[in-house]
């Protein structure tokens, strides 16, 4: 019987960011993004120029109709057609679907509260067999029933990795820090590496109260202030954390 992947195993490569008069934030990085999923996951080799063009295209074509001042949360999708079995022995660009999808961006990004609970990828998660993005999801709908806005993802009981959908980054003084153990740099992450010397270091649950504040990215909201996680408040630095996010917001449409 012939499946869909995407439906039965969540198996699709995706990014997600924002889009103003037709341009994307961050468009070279997403795309980037995009390509290496396409050529690990799916085809074990390199995209050739063309492929990437077609890609490329389309996403443009895309985003040529998201015209005005209004903002878009702009998700590009890839994923199989149908097939029969798990996996195939190889996949062919022809086999991929590209999907891109737009809905209004709501900008209004009030501070968020956090509760700590085990990663997914440590040995402390429920034995569920879920596909692959509903995991997050279980955990981020945990947080709302607790009363808090996202869970903060917590590997072998102690270390600190990310939300749910976002990085997280700490501040204390003039320095930032985020999680050495995360599962993925985002495309912010890599900005604010870049920019403001972002370091990684290990960051156990113990320590939470030592640092001054601390906000979630991603590249739809960009920065998230978070003003609690678990009983540790904290009194969040707006100046700073709306300075940094106009900085962003500055480079990030114009920048490739």
């Amino acid at each position: 019987m012939e499946t869909s992947p995407a439906f039965l195993y969540g198996e699709s490569i995706f990014t997600s960011s924002r889009a103003k008069n037709g341009k994307l934030f961050f468009r070279d990085l997403h795309l980037g993004r995009i390509y290496s999923g396409i050529e690990d996951y799916y085809l074990g080799k390199s995209l050739s120029s063309t492929q990437k063009s077609q890609i490329s295209d389309k996403l443009d074509n895309f985003l040529s109709d998201l015209t005005g001042e209004s903002e878009y949360r702009v998700r590009l999708t890839v994923f199989s057609k149908p097939r029969e079995g798990i996996t195939p022995n190889f996949f062919s660009f022809e086999e991929l679907n590209f999907v891109c999808e737009a809905k209004k961006l709501n900008t209004n990004n009030p501070p968020l509260e956090l509760k700590t609970y085990p990663s997914p990828l440590s040995g402390d998660y429920p034995n569920l067999k879920m596909g692959s993005y509903m995991p997050l999801l279980r955990l981020k709908m945990m947080a709302k029933r607790a009363g808090v806005d996202d869970a903060l993802l917590v590997l072998d009981g102690k270390h600190v990795a990310e939300a749910t959908t976002s990085n997280i980054v700490f501040y204390k003084g003039n320095k930032l820090y985020t999680p050495k153990k995360n599962f993925l740099d985002g495309v912010i992450i890599q900005a604010l590496k870049k920019d403001f010397n972002l370091l990684d270091r290990e960051i156990i649950t113990s320590e939470l109260s030592e640092f001054e504040g601390a906000f979630l990215t991603n590249s739809v909201n960009i920065i998230s202030a978070v003003s609690a996680i678990d009983d540790v408040q904290y009194k969040m630095d707006i100046e700073k954390i709306g300075n940094i996010n106009e900085n962003l917001l500055l480079r990030g449409y114009d920048e490739k």
